[in-house]
């Protein structure tokens, strides 16, 4: 038996569903679900212990599922920010990739938003922080890549998510100060400056990485 979340579900077939889900041990995986009435019902943000067998194509099936803790009571923002780090998981992870710290920062994260909602900023930033660690694709934090010394804290640098840290401005790149770049590489979110330019250069980062696949949870948040 391993944990388990739902990441998204489609039809399939009447009371079938293809799922996407985010396992403690086999990372990002698909599985055949069918729906039962003397069965525990698989929901989004709730955690589980499943046990799994193997399928066709890559595609699982479940041998035996119970409820291990509940997180299906979010509302509001709360709601939104899950079903934006389901995305993001979704959209970034490969399938049956090792992905071992990702499930307990995906767990850290979750009860971060039901318990302490004022902390969903930082909660929302960490992740992001942990899929991109996850995917190989953080550049070096501390250096001027055309100068290659360390970073200024009162300078302004622009962000190439293939290369890292530039003084000179890249088009559509975001601009962050020096000292705050050296607090994200810490994950210090306790300058509220550096927060909202992290907001800012994840938001960037992750359409570069996405593409025209864009991230459709977004749009939720303006909809308040």
């Amino acid at each position: 038996m391993q944990q388990a979340v739902l990441l998204h579900s489609r039809p399939y077939r009447e009371n079938s569903f293809i799922c996407d889900l985010l396992t403690e041990e086999d990372g990002r995986i698909s599985i055949f679900y069918r729906k039962s009435k003397n069965a525990e019902p698989l929901t989004l943000f709730n955690v589980y212990w499943i046990s799994l067998a193997g399928g066709q194509n890559e595609l699982y099936f479940i041998r035996q599922l119970e409820l291990k803790e509940r997180f299906d009571n979010l509302t509001a923002e709360v709601l939104y920010s899950a079903l934006y780090i389901n995305e993001i998981t979704c959209k970034l992870l490969a399938k049956v990739a090792t992905t071992q710290a990702i499930f307990p920062a995906y767990i850290e994260c979750l009860s971060t938003l039901s318990c302490t909602p004022s902390s969903l900023q930082t909660a929302l930033r960490n992740y992001e922080l942990e899929v991109l660690s996850e995917l190989g694709v953080i550049p070096d934090f501390a250096v001027d890549i055309e100068s290659q010394q360390s970073l200024r804290d009162d300078q302004l640098y622009y962000f190439d998510h293939t290369a890292g840290w530039f003084r000179q401005a890249k088009l559509g790149a975001p601009a962050v100060l020096g000292k705050h770049i050296k607090q994200i590489a810490l994950r210090d979110f306790s300058d509220p400056q550096c927060l909202r330019s992290t907001k800012v250069l994840m938001r960037w980062w992750i359409e570069q990485l996405v593409g025209k696949n864009r991230i459709k949870s977004r749009d939720l948040f303006k909809r308040k």
